[in-house]
């Protein structure tokens, strides 16, 4: 029995290795600052932005003595910039008194600059560019800022609001020139610079900044004639904006009516649950190039688009999902949680779905960042204690390594950044006591800490082109409970092994077609492993019986 367990222990050590491995290089706490967002720079370091409400202190070899800021209003946005071994570069904040302003999203441009994104509401005096910035006392507005890469001063600010409304920029990123891509929702009669816009109740919305501030093009969810005039935005908030090297956009959220959004749209299926929408918009003018959306057929099917990430001709997306959802042609997921986590492919040319993944029961949003052979994505799991984790699967969907933060205290995710080939950054927040692979971090009684940590991974030689990993077995419906159907691109004579997460032989038998039945109806749930093997390459794939 010795035996037989070590051997199975050596094959799942042996696929585990095909399919890479990753380690905590470092993490550090930024104590009660909420740590929203994470970019890369150019030199392994990063940059963070997020919110504080008490004063914090922080020392670091970069400079002489303490740094310590003191919000100037109920809460000021905190950015700043940390490098390779995770101290602190700078720190400055964005606030004004009687203010609150939190930040969202930052970036930087490639001709040292910094884009921060995200909601105030007041007057924002402290490190606003130019003068002073005048927003609504009672109702959140959009900030947008551009600051200095290398010390955090801002160079100039922008609003967007009204007095009766709330509106709210969530994130931001850079395409070529400069220029800035911010995505948020907006609410009643606001202006882009000379852009003048109807949000309705809230609306999603994507607006081209230059390097200079100007506005150059928005695009907001538009009334439904679908849904008898009623805005969209009843039911529509874009969460994440990603750009590609042509500079076309992307943009992702969810919407609750049929949404319209730069020139196309989604019917509305009158069950007032929200859907989560992709977009592809043209870089010179925000018109959608092609836009889609999830579907159901009941009122407790709904999801929300909440990560997305570009490389190499493939659109990324992560989010969370409740019930049965569609997610375009055959791939749908059902789960019995509130809320599961999702990860997926889709052409950027196109919009075609090319496989998507359940993530487990999720208490946040999932975040996504990408490399030319793996697709990196966090979750905040839905559990006792909730904990963050971070999973990395390949370009063709095949599960590769996931780091978890564990207890007792509780921990959520809240964004990852990609560096390289082999390096990522993940922040997010802890209560109580947390241990982030070698380091433990105990935040005091009652309080919520911010962490930011560093990840080292390596990825398989073998993987690192598209074609190479577009051989991995499709699987449908992925989560089943009855029969799943295998198919891959090839008929030859293979043999076919399925392992249980605990190195269990669950099936072996010889296959000499493209297409297999996995009957899974009397396997205990859980997450289980296909291992095809031929003459040529081995595939796998993961598969999960629910």
């Amino acid at each position: 029995m010795k035996k037989i367990g070590l051997a199975l222990v050596g094959i799942l050590c042996v696929i585990q290795s095909a399919l890479g491995q990753a380690s905590w290089q470092w993490t550090r706490s930024l104590q009660q600052v909420a740590v929203a967002s994470v970019a890369a720079d150019g030199s392994g370091g990063m940059y963070v932005v997020g919110s504080f409400s008490s004063p914090v202190s922080f020392t670091s070899p970069n400079f002489n003595g303490v740094l310590t800021l003191a919000p100037v209003g109920a809460s000021d946005v905190f950015l700043a910039r940390l490098d390779a071994n995770g101290n602190l570069s700078w720190a400055r904040q964005v606030g004004g008194s009687g203010a609150s302003a939190s930040g969202a999203g930052i970036t930087p441009d490639g001709q040292g600059g910094l884009y921060v994104v995200g909601r105030f509401t007041g007057t924002l005096t402290a490190n606003t560019g130019t003068g002073s910035l005048a927003g609504s006392l009672g109702y959140s507005s959009v900030l947008v800022m551009r600051c200095s890469a290398s010390t955090g001063s801002a160079y100039w600010s922008r609003r967007v609001g009204t007095n009766e409304s709330a509106s709210g920029a969530l994130a931001v990123a850079v395409g070529p020139g400069a220029v800035g891509y911010v995505t948020g929702f907006v609410s009643g009669n606001v202006t882009f610079g000379s852009y003048a816009v109807f949000g309705g109740r809230a609306a999603a919305f994507v607006a081209a900044y230059s390097a200079a501030g100007a506005v150059n093009w928005v695009t907001a969810g538009a009334i439904d004639p679908l849904n008898g005039g009623i805005s969209s935005a009843s039911g529509s908030w874009a969460s994440k904006v990603a750009v590609d090297g042509a500079g076309n956009c992307y943009v992702t959220g969810r919407f609750t009516t049929g949404l319209k959004l730069g020139g196309l749209q989604l019917a509305d299926n009158g069950l007032f649950n929200p859907h989560s929408f992709v977009a592809r918009l043209n870089p010179g003018t925000g018109t959608a190039v092609w836009l889609k959306g999830t579907t159901g057929t009941v009122s407790a099917d709904r999801a929300d688009g909440t990560g997305l990430a570009l490389y190499d001709g493939f659109c990324y997306v992560g989010g969370t999902f409740g019930g049965t959802v569609s997610f375009g042609g055959i791939y749908t997921l059902t789960t019995g949680n509130p809320t599961t986590g999702y990860l997926g492919r889709l052409d950027a040319a196109t919009g075609t779905t090319a496989w998507v993944r359940p993530l487990g029961a999720a208490a946040t949003n999932v975040h996504v960042a990408a490399g030319a052979a793996n697709v990196l994505a966090t979750v905040g799991i839905d559990a006792v204690s909730d904990y963050s984790r971070l999973v990395s699967y390949a370009p063709s969907g095949v599960y590769q390594w996931a780091l978890t933060a564990t207890g007792p205290g509780s921990s959520k995710a809240t964004d990852v950044a990609q560096y390289g080939p082999g390096v990522a950054f993940w922040t997010g927040s802890w209560q109580g006591t947390c241990s982030f692979g070698p380091t433990t971090l105990t935040a005091p009684a009652g309080t919520s800490y911010g962490y930011v940590s560093r990840i080292h991974f390596t990825s398989p030689a073998a993987r690192t082109a598209p074609d190479q990993l577009s051989s991995a077995p499709e699987l449908y419906p992925n989560p089943g409970s009855g029969q799943i159907q295998l198919h891959t691109a090839s008929a030859a004579p293979r043999t076919m092994r399925v392992y249980s997460s605990s190195g269990q032989l669950m099936l072996q038998q010889q296959v000499q077609a493209a297409d297999v039945t996995l009957d899974v109806r009397n396997w205990p749930q859980g997450t289980y492993w296909v291992h095809l093997q031929g003459r040529g390459a081995p595939e796998r794939q993961q598969i999960w019986v629910r």
